[in-house]
């Protein structure tokens, strides 16, 4: 097979490439995590990354075929209205994020007083600690820290 041509294979369902070379440089990726699921929207397939010890950029393989993509995406809404909770709720509810953000190194406004009570409380349920964490992708704030996200969908992270 010719170095240009790709075999594809079959990954749950989805139609994908395995890309072992970064796009720019050229050079072999190492293997970075392997055996991913998508545990946040339950697309199919097991994936891993990869990693370019020139460029240092990170790369999913294997990589979907552009006619497939969408099968990925069934259940990923970016663009759907949020539902408008009543303001004691949105309080409460921002007060368990920024009880949760904080443990990640985050600075958040916390106001003190029973709200924040009720927020350090509730930040420590399991279920809710996972929802905020996979919010911020489960990143620790990091002074200076950058980040490129590319397929951002929404925007919102």
């Amino acid at each position: 097979m010719a170095k240009n041509q790709k075999h594809i294979i079959i990954n749950q369902g989805i139609r994908v490439w395995d890309i072992r070379t970064w796009l720019l440089c050229g050079d072999e990726g190492v293997l970075l995590y392997q055996g991913l699921k998508d545990r946040l929207f339950g697309a199919p397939g097991i994936w891993t990354l990869m990693r370019c010890l020139r460029c240092d950029l990170v790369w999913l393989n294997p990589r979907p075929i552009p006619t497939d993509i969408h099968k990925l995406y069934s259940e990923y809404y970016t663009h759907q209205l949020e539902n408008s909770p009543k303001e004691s709720f949105a309080s409460l509810r921002r007060a368990i994020k920024n009880n949760i953000l904080r443990r990640y190194g985050y600075s958040v406004d916390i106001k003190g007083g029973l709200l924040d009570l009720l927020g350090r409380i509730f930040s420590c349920i399991g279920p809710l600690k996972e929802i905020v964490g996979g919010n911020i992708m489960y990143l620790k704030a990091i002074d200076g820290g950058r980040l490129l996200d590319v397929g951002c969908g929404s925007g919102n992270f």
